[in-house]
């Protein structure tokens, strides 16, 4: 079986890389790999590669990815910060027992690994003949391999899967403390039931200024998301209103880059009921 190499700069890994890819979405193909060499000798993990092959040359391509990731990383901490007082107010029972069931059955933590962004540096022979994978030079996403089984939670085009209330929240309130303008959502990963955690990996953020690369596919689509999206009884604990898009659009054009990331990080005081 045809691998290439590769060689991690943060950690001195070095990987194998399998030709077949197991999964793919509309610009990107998944590959296993495996350390070969390095203080994580064993360690699995997934390699994502664009089907465009110049586009593996662009680091635009990959800050871009890193930036969604900051920003999705926020957002997890922050939801998962308003959620532990939720659950707090259910230990100490103040909500009803239906509220209690109900957030019992769906609690989880939102977990966000981080992927590097690392460059091919060796070849194997074989894919040297191939030609038509991994390129010297070329830049890769490496993520850590996620065991279990693999969910889609909802879209960047507006479907959901509503027997998620947590994941259709999160993304709800990724609106509401961004002051509209932004919704994290192409949420997808595995839920670990036991542990009661999700991992999600590569998101995508939909923004107004369209500024998070190809997958941020602009402010209609945002206002569809935000149109389809049905609030259930998490969205109504965390107190996440409906907010107007003209007010998104006004607020857009009123302030720069980072007074939108002093709005985000300084989130409104905690607002959770049941």
């Amino acid at each position: 079986m045809g691998q290439n190499i590769c060689v991690s700069t943060k950690t001195g890994d070095v990987y194998k890389f399998h030709h077949s890819c197991f999964a793919e979405g509309s610009s990107r193909k998944a590959y296993r790999c495996e350390v070969v060499k390095g203080p994580n000798l064993g360690k699995k993990g997934v390699v994502k590669r664009y089907k465009n092959h110049i586009e593996n040359k662009k680091l635009d391509n990959f800050k871009n990815e890193q930036l969604i990731w900051q920003q999705a990383t926020v957002y997890a901490r922050l939801f998962n910060k308003e959620i532990n007082i939720i659950m707090e107010n259910v230990k100490a029972k103040n909500c009803t027992p239906e509220f209690e069931l109900f957030i019992n059955q769906h609690y989880r933590r939102i977990v966000m690994p981080q992927p590097q962004i690392i460059q091919i540096e060796k070849k194997s022979l074989l894919a040297s003949l191939l030609g038509k994978h991994y390129k010297e030079g070329d830049l890769i996403s490496l993520e850590s391999y996620l065991e279990g089984e693999y969910r889609k939670f909802n879209s960047n085009s507006g479907w959901s899967d509503e027997s998620y209330p947590l994941m259709q929240a999160f993304s709800h309130f990724t609106f509401y403390n961004s002051g509209g303008q932004e919704i994290l959502c192409d949420l997808q990963g595995i839920d670990e039931i036991d542990s009661k955690t999700i991992q999600l990996t590569d998101p995508a953020i939909l923004s107004i200024r369209s500024r998070f690369g190809d997958s941020d596919i602009g402010y209609k689509k945002l206002q569809y998301w935000i149109k389809n999206h049905k609030c259930n009884h998490i969205c109504h604990a965390l107190k996440l209103d409906d907010f107007k898009l003209e007010e998104s659009l006004i607020y857009s054009k009123s302030c720069n880059n980072v007074q939108q990331e002093t709005w985000l990080t300084n989130l409104y005081p905690s607002k959770t009921k049941c």
